[in-house]
């Protein structure tokens, strides 16, 4: 039997989308693909489960997906995953290898491949440097899922597979700064003010630490905008979107450590949707200006100073 995979035409771009993937039953089963033939094994793979489906009285309700798994010595295969999304139907029989499981939802960083499987290299790495400037990073294995799949063309050139990276966005605000302590602080207050805050305090906080470590200063700031929006919703406790701390701190290796507390930490556990906003809001402003202070450090910061951030605060 001629592998699918053999000649196969590679896709030069790949474009990447963020999306929501919703929990959902899938059929699963676990096969060793090796990497010599991979469109065959996979075939195979797919053709069980359709098999499997077909005998239980299942319904698919989407594309067969792969997940890779351990390595098998000796064989040079690995043991792969195999799902298909399923309507909700009734236990298969104890006969089977195979498992109805729920698969959780989550975010997915996607990119979609055209022609044959020894060509995937260049989609995952076009998704891995998406992956390096885009904010986000990855919680768990990609999953291969088959638009076009080898159980349904010979031509290599017609296969079409998506990537799905599960992602969640970074949090962390945080950048390193060349330069003197006193020169990032008064950087960061330069940057501070550009995005609307105001400087509250500035404490240095060298009581605190012992002779010889390096300096400490503490920021609390406070956005005009969002503090006033807060304001107009009624008699409410002050936000706990605001204030918003930053901290710096000379390395040890050079320079100083500017770094930021969430603001959407200090409402997690509230259900607020126009808080949630405020947070996300000024977490986006927060990045924009740490960005500012160190365009040199911003990927450590998790945001591309370059890309535009929201300008109109939510309503």
């Amino acid at each position: 039997m001629r592998d699918p995979d053999e000649g196969a035409v590679v896709r030069t771009e790949y474009p990447v989308t963020v999306c929501e993937s919703g929990p959902h039953a899938a059929l699963r089963i676990s096969r060793p693909v090796r990497g010599d033939r991979l469109g065959l094994d996979i075939a195979c793979g797919m053709r069980e489960l359709e098999a499997l489906i077909q005998e239980s009285g299942l319904t698919a309700r989407g594309p067969a997906t792969t997940t890779a798994g351990e390595h098998i010595p000796h064989t040079g295969a690995e043991m792969v995953q195999f799902d298909v999304p399923l309507e909700l139907a009734p236990r298969l029989g104890p006969r089977t290898a195979a498992e109805v499981v729920v698969v959780p939802g989550t975010l997915v960083a996607r990119t979609v491949h055209r022609g044959g499987y020894h060509g995937l290299g260049a989609a995952y790495r076009a998704l891995w440097e998406w992956l390096r400037d885009s904010g986000f990073h990855p919680v768990g294995p990609p999953v291969q899922a088959y638009l076009v799949g080898p159980d349904e063309v010979v031509d290599p050139t017609q296969l079409l597979t998506e990537i799905r990276l599960p992602v969640e966005r970074v949090r962390a605000l945080r950048v390193l700064a060349p330069g003197p302590h006193d020169r990032v602080v008064a950087a960061t207050e330069t940057a501070l003010r550009r995005q609307g805050f105001r400087i509250l305090a500035r404490t240095e906080l060298d009581g605190l630490r012992a002779p010889g470590s390096e300096r400490r200063t503490l920021l609390t700031a406070c956005h005009s905008r969002l503090a006033d929006r807060t304001s107009d919703t009624g008699p409410k406790a002050p936000s706990p979107v605001l204030p918003c701390l930053l901290v710096l701190r000379e390395s040890p290796s050079g320079g100083t450590e500017v770094a930021a507390a969430d603001p959407g930490d200090s409402i997690a556990d509230v259900v607020d949707a126009d808080l949630t906003a405020y947070a996300e809001y000024a977490h986006h402003l927060l990045a924009a200006a740490l960005a500012e202070v160190s365009a040199e450090y911003r990927t450590a910061a998790g945001v591309d100073a370059d890309r535009p951030f929201p300008s109109p605060a939510p309503s």
